[in-house]
């Protein structure tokens, strides 16, 4: 009888006891940062960066609504290396994670990267053989 009230003591404290440990454990994402319990993931236009108020570091506004940042939260650039709050600037696309209205992790989207890293095409005038181009009044002379 003592056995069988064990065993299902015992099954009572796995059916509980399993859920919750799996709730507890760590969520990284793709660059390796621990992901705050609850977080979610997001994407949107920085619109701007606000000075600190009591308590937090910044106040920051994607997409029209203010979030703040306390001094845990992850910075990351578009080449995924760490960065700070200063190198974002508005309107950058980027992606973040939060909760309520606390940005956990903020980085610059892939999308924001790909057009800081595109080659600015070069002026389409040409130097001719006869010397080298100039602007006068208004007027391209060569």
């Amino acid at each position: 009888m003592a056995r069988i009230l064990m065993n299902n003591v015992f099954a009572v404290l796995v059916c509980v006891l399993v859920p919750v440990l799996a709730l507890a454990e760590p969520t990284y994402d793709e660059q390796g940062d621990l992901i705050r319990p609850n977080a979610k993931k997001y994407e949107g236009t920085l619109n701007g960066i606000g000075e600190a108020v009591r308590g937090v570091v910044a106040i920051v506004n994607i997409n029209d609504t203010n979030y703040s940042v306390d001094e845990d939260t992850i910075y990351r650039n578009g080449k995924g290396r760490l960065t700070s709050i200063s190198s974002f600037s508005q309107g950058m696309y980027v992606e973040y994670y939060a909760i309520d209205t606390l940005v956990t992790k903020m980085m610059v989207s892939a999308t924001t990267a790909e057009q800081e890293d595109q080659v600015q095409p070069e002026s389409p005038i040409r130097k001719s053989s006869g010397g080298d181009l100039r602007l006068e009044n208004g007027v391209w002379k060569n």
